[in-house]
């Protein structure tokens, strides 16, 4: 069920006279597959960084807790898991002052991290969160885009989950994936196809309709 650490070499239980020796690992079967990323540094919001380390170590895993973004450069980690807030109050000035926050939690992970020998994978990781704080997310899409053209060492990554379950499953299959989200259940990945009217037809009744503010500009479109 688990295999071997080690190749092994099949013999028959009996050997007819003047058979040949067998050869040294002349059959391998089932070699266990090792974790190649086995120590994660998690941070975020105690309650749900908590969650995820917890369930990290369930897996076997060895997993450092941060609440803030004091990550150590003297650290080495094979993977760093930034932990997003599943909610936020919605109001205006909450929400900038929150995604203020964020940006710059965010900013000095990828500074700190770049500084590292070996830098290790980074990942943004959403599980369950409001609407409010998705709007916040979404800006947080560009910075992680930026820092894999400038950084690509970093192999940032951005992952929606919707259980603990599916975001270690994420972490031990090292996808090449940067953007992955689960939505009831099933996996979707990033991908641009060719723009077809009759496609978007079928899943659209009525047109959708930009309208700006007083201001007339893209900041304003509603």
């Amino acid at each position: 069920k688990t295999g071997f650490e080690t190749a092994l070499a099949i013999e028959p239980n009996t050997k007819p006279e003047n058979a040949a020796p067998a050869l040294a690992q002349s059959v391998i079967i089932a070699q266990r597959p090792k974790n190649i990323e086995t120590r994660w540094a998690v941070l975020g919001e105690a309650a749900t960084a908590d969650l995820m380390v917890s369930q990290l170590q369930a897996d076997g895993l060895q997993a450092d807790l941060f609440v803030s973004d004091n990550l150590s450069e003297t650290e080495q980690y094979d993977g760093v898991v930034f932990v997003l807030p599943e909610s936020t109050d919605d109001t205006e000035h909450h929400l900038v002052e929150r995604a203020n926050s964020l940006y710059a939690q965010a900013i000095a992970i990828v500074l700190t991290l770049i500084k590292i020998p070996h830098s290790p994978r980074l990942y943004f990781v959403s599980i369950q969160a409001d609407a409010a704080s998705q709007l916040i997310q979404s800006g947080l899409l560009g910075l992680l885009q930026t820092a894999q053209l400038e950084h690509s060492a970093l192999r940032s990554s951005y992952l929606q989950v919707e259980t603990p379950t599916q975001f270690v499953r994420e972490l031990l299959a090292k996808s090449p994936e940067t953007q992955v989200v689960y939505r009831d259940g099933q996996r979707r990945v990033a991908r641009i196809e060719n723009y077809s009217p009759d496609s978007l037809a079928l899943t659209q009744s009525v047109p959708t309709q930009l309208v700006t503010d007083a201001s007339k500009t893209i900041a304003g479109l509603r």
